[in-house]
């Protein structure tokens, strides 16, 4: 196997070990979306809870530990991570309202408020990552509980999905 193939099949590995964790962020909106089922009802309600988040996330990973034998053991290990990102994820709903409610306040002002804007962009972007590195940790924390062959399992439904 040659050199691109093998790093396009660890970067869909990686993405598809996010997929199970990230999820949950791109529900963590908050209200304002168009209340339950989104504004075009294809988006379940945003979470309340960190433990809304966790029984998010837990339930995708289920899903994908059940397509790779995971053992009882790997499964308590992958809860255990969920539990500890779900918290943290839920911690960045404050500032991420903040952020919207800047953004919101520049664009309707008076006259649009550009160097407020643009802080909110930078402040965006700075939570973005925060988040991306949290979810980064727990991409890793995830794959190290599982085997090679598991990951590399993964790694083909994911060809399979995307092909």
């Amino acid at each position: 196997m040659n050199f691109e193939i093998r790093w396009g099949r660890v970067a869909g590995a990686a993405a598809l070990l996010a997929t199970v964790v990230a999820i949950p962020v791109a529900l963590a909106r908050g209200p304002g979306h168009g209340g339950p089922g989104g504004p075009m009802g294809h988006h379940p309600p945003p979470p309340r809870s960190a433990d809304d988040i966790a029984d998010h996330m837990s339930e995708r990973a289920d899903r994908m530990l059940d397509r790779v034998d995971a053992t009882d053991a790997q499964r308590d290990q992958v809860d255990g991570i969920i539990d500890g990102l779900a918290p943290k994820l839920w911690e960045l709903k404050d500032e991420r309202e903040a952020v919207r409610d800047d953004a919101a306040r520049a664009l309707t002002a008076k006259t649009v408020d550009r160097e407020g804007l643009e802080a909110a962009r930078q402040r965006g972007l700075a939570l973005a990552d925060k988040a991306s590195a949290l979810l980064t940790d727990a991409v890793a924390d995830t794959a190290e509980v599982l085997t090679v062959d598991q990951r590399t399992e993964l790694m083909e439904l994911w060809d399979e999905w995307h092909d």
